[in-house]
């Protein structure tokens, strides 16, 4: 999936996506992260968003279905999707739980949704708005999020080889001027379950930073609707 003051925002994983379920797979190396999906490698000084859409083909049927089978799963019923923060308790200020509510648009091509924590049965936020729509010229799914803080990510969605599995990569632009490289790893273990992991491009190589689970629970109050 794509994942708070600004400090919050700066360090959460998106997902997200999920941080962006497009959400969080425990244990995955960063390596067998870059050998397993494909990475697209712009020129200096050209965003990784335009050379995507430059290497991308025209739009199939079968990509735009996986597309809309995303969006069904990721807005099924009258529910959120929840993650336990513990692991990452004390970077994030007592966080003790991060969640996100995703709505279908018109069309079925497009969805929006938030993100947002809680803390002793405090709710938090929302720290990221986000948006995901196909994008019939790169024929891709355009994943899209901001903060509060002032922080962007755009990107576009890959299906994996197999309906369980996918990838996000982003490009985070923050309020300083520093830009990030962010993807996002998910797999999809169950119907009511997301598992998605998060790296950062350092060096020329994806580096590990978090992972979480997340679990498809009813709907209470919502902040972001």
């Amino acid at each position: 999936m794509n994942q708070a003051s600004s400090t919050q925002s700066r360090r959460f994983p998106i997902r997200g996506r999920v941080a962006l379920p497009i959400l969080a797979i425990a244990a995955v190396s960063a390596a067998v992260v870059a050998s397993s999906t494909p990475d697209s490698n712009p020129e200096p000084g050209e965003s990784p968003v335009r050379s995507t859409r430059q290497a991308s083909g025209p739009t199939t049927a079968t990509e735009l279905e996986r597309w809309k089978n995303n969006l069904e799963f990721l807005t099924r019923g009258e529910s959120v999707w929840w993650s336990s923060n513990a692991r990452y308790l004390e970077e994030d200020g007592g966080t003790d739980a991060y969640l996100i509510a995703y709505r279908i648009r018109p069309g079925a091509l497009s969805a929006d949704g938030c993100l947002w924590g809680e803390r002793a049965g405090e709710t938090l936020g929302p720290f990221w708005d986000f948006f995901m729509g196909w994008d019939p010229e790169a024929g891709q799914g355009l994943v899209y999020q901001s903060s509060p803080a002032g922080a962007v990510g755009s990107g576009y969605w890959t299906p994996g080889a197999d309906a369980s599995a996918s990838h996000a990569d982003q490009t985070f632009l923050w309020p300083d001027g520093s830009v990030e490289r962010v993807r996002h790893v998910s797999r999809t273990p169950g119907a009511s379950t997301q598992v998605d992991s998060s790296f950062n491009r350092v060096g020329g190589e994806w580096v590990a930073r978090r992972t979480y689970t997340w679990e498809r629970r009813p709907a209470g109050s919502l902040p972001c609707r």
